[in-house]
């Protein structure tokens, strides 16, 4: 697709996402270093409530336990993620639920609540949401395109 000149003038010059109501309340990684994993929910909590108009609040442990050693080439050189409350990137957990076969429906916070401690991915044992993510794309800042 190319590129797409917008008029700046009905561009906002910020949103508040909270006002539309596309914002879950802020919760707590405790002493995990799993704000990867939380900005990953949130990411994905916000594009659900844009594209249905409701708001789900998805569960944060899901990834921090289940999305380990994803494998990525950047720049010609492979990354690897996440290493649970150690540390990770929310980017590695859109592709793993891109790759991961069948494709993951992601789990409500209600259903596999947040534990500030790394833990066994415990995703087949539990029911899912019908919530997948098909794909993902990463829009740099000022990039309509």
């Amino acid at each position: 697709m190319g590129a797409r000149e917008l008029n700046s003038t009905a561009i906002p010059a910020s949103i508040d996402w909270r006002q539309f109501g596309a914002v879950t309340p802020v919760r707590d990684q405790a002493s995990c270093n799993g704000g990867w994993a939380f900005a990953a929910a949130a990411t994905l909590e916000g594009s659900h409530f844009i594209q249905t108009k409701q708001l789900l609040s998805f569960s944060e442990r899901l990834f921090i336990n289940c999305v380990q050693n994803v494998e990525w080439k950047i720049n010609f050189e492979y990354q690897y993620c996440c290493d649970a409350c150690f540390g990770g990137y929310k980017e590695f957990v859109f592709r793993w639920l891109k790759i991961t076969e069948p494709q993951i429906n992601l789990v409500l916070e209600n259903d596999y609540k947040f534990l500030p401690k790394n833990g066994t991915c415990e995703y087949e044992s539990l029911d899912h949401s019908r919530v997948g993510v098909s794909n993902w794309l990463e829009i740099t800042e000022n990039n309509a395109t």
